[in-house]
């Protein structure tokens, strides 16, 4: 992954924000039709000792959510955030719970 150079502070992270489709089907969009993907993967995580997420989680935030900063390029956005802004983190199958059911942080998955 490459190192950006940056640190955030606090509880901030920094997210690499996915780059938009170019095209849906057959259909080709342009630029002005793209919207920005409320998906990144975290590059970066402030200096508080506790976070839910790790450097390369998948994660989905608001549309809005987020600073860009001017080191991300063209083709992608780079983006300083809260962690508490964020909706979702996609962790690894390996990490998911083994029967599939959801769990609350710092609890044992629910079971049926």
């Amino acid at each position: 992954m490459k190192d950006y150079g940056l640190q955030a502070i606090g509880d901030r992270i920094l997210v690499l924000r996915d780059k938009a489709p170019d095209k849906i089907g057959s259909i080709i969009l342009a630029e002005s039709a793209k919207e920005p993907p409320c998906e990144g993967t975290v590059v970066g995580l402030g200096t508080d000792e506790k976070f839910h997420t790790k450097i390369g989680d998948k994660v989905l935030f608001s549309s809005w959510v987020g600073q860009p900063l001017p080191e991300g390029t063209a083709e992608t956005e780079l983006l300083v955030m809260r962690e508490s802004e964020l909706l979702v983190v996609r962790r690894a199958s390996s990490e998911a719970p083994k029967n599939g059911a959801m769990k609350r942080a710092g609890q044992e998955p629910v079971r049926s």
